[in-house]
Order: structure tokens, then sequence, then C-alpha cells
């Protein structure tokens, strides 16, 4: 039986705090960037945001690159080292957010009930805009993230139909050099943002600090 996400208030089972996952290969760069740019937006919203990897080795540092990238931004990897996905971690999120496609099917793998609440980064941002314009329903004006998040999650699985693009669309690719790491980050964050806004009240939410103009492009 598939796991549809209804608003907090219908699950009296669930502790206030929503969670969610984001899932990468290595948990090393990608996720660590995703983590980072939900918490600065919406860390302070009753939501946690965990991270892992499908085949990360645990204990890994954070890729230095993309730390770099990050500390520009006057952003820290959330967390020290890397941590392998594990079945229970998928079970328990309200929300998993993949950085590409064999990462959600890893995830499902793990868990299937848990298919109709995991996406990838990129789709659940072009699906959020469009549930975004259409209005989320019946929603109070002064609703909390976590309520609107959790209706977005419940919708987008429907609007997947309305937003068909390529595949490959879907996905962050994993960053090899320096520009890929600047690439990968400049897709998160469009993503993350277009997730945010969809599911943020302005008085909820805080921009994240902005990409600087200085060169980045040493190698490290």
């Amino acid at each position: 039986m598939t796991h549809a996400a209804m608003p907090l208030e219908a699950r009296p089972d669930k502790a206030a705090r929503y969670s969610v996952l984001v899932v990468s290969t290595h948990d090393v760069a990608r996720s660590v960037a995703a983590q980072a740019l939900l918490l600065a937006t919406v860390g302070d919203a009753d939501i946690s945001v965990a991270r892992a990897g499908s085949r990360a080795i645990a204990g890994q540092p954070p890729a230095e690159r993309m730390r770099t990238l990050l500390q520009a931004r006057g952003l820290e990897p959330a967390e020290a080292t890397s941590t392998p996905l594990t079945a229970p971690m998928v079970r328990d999120a309200d929300l998993v957010l993949a950085v590409a496609r064999e990462n959600r099917a890893a995830a499902v793998s793990l868990a299937p009930d848990a298919v109709r609440r995991s996406f990838t980064l990129r789709e659940l941002a072009r699906l959020a805009s469009l549930l975004a314009s259409d209005g989320l329903g019946d929603v109070p004006a002064d609703a909390d993230v976590r309520a609107r998040l959790s209706l977005l999650v419940a919708g987008a699985p429907l609007a997947r139909t309305r937003a068909v693009r390529s595949p490959e669309d879907d996905d962050v690719a994993e960053p090899r050099r320096m520009p890929g790491y600047r690439r990968a980050l400049a897709e998160i964050d469009d993503a993350v943002a277009a997730i945010v806004a969809a599911a943020s009240s302005p008085r909820t939410t805080k921009p994240a600090p902005p990409i600087p103009s200085r060169d980045l492009s040493t190698p490290q």
C-alpha cells in the first residue's frame, strides 16, 4: 500500500517536526548542498533535514570543493560525515528528496511504501511550481510551512503528467571538477528555491545567501 502524504493535522502518529531526507550517491557533495540550502531557508520552521547516500561509505567528509562553494555563501555542511542510506531512514521520512533518479529508485527499493512521497529535487521543483500556480487548495493564509509542504507532497504525484520532460532533466549530475560543482550547486539552489517558494508563506522563511560573484574556479 502506498503512503500518500497528508496534512500533519491528519497524522496524529507523526511527531510535530516534518522530516525531509535528502539522498545522493556518496553523501559528500550534492546532498550536502541540498541539506545546507534547505536548512538555511526552512530549518527553523519545525522541519528537520537529514541526508544519506545510496552507496555512501560511513564517515567520509564533505567534498572540499562543495564545502568551499557553500562557505562562500556563509553556509557550512550540517553534518560532519557521510551516512549510508537505510530502510528505516526512508520509512520515517515525510519527504524523500533524491538528487537523481537512481537515488530515488534506491530509496524506494528499500521502502516501497515511500514511492508517492519520493521525488528528485528537480522533479518536485517543477511540480511545486505547477501546484503553486494552481493554489494548494483550501489552505489558510497563515498555514505554516509544514502544512503547506505536506499538501504539496500529497498533490505532486497527480501533477506528474503535466510536467513531462526529458528524464535527464530530473537529475543533478554528479560533479567531477569545479565547474561541475558550481553547476550542481546552482541546479540544487534553483530547485530548493522553487520548492520553498511553493510551500512557504513569506513570514516563515528567509532567503538563502546569494551565490557570490567572485571566481571560485581554482580546483581543490
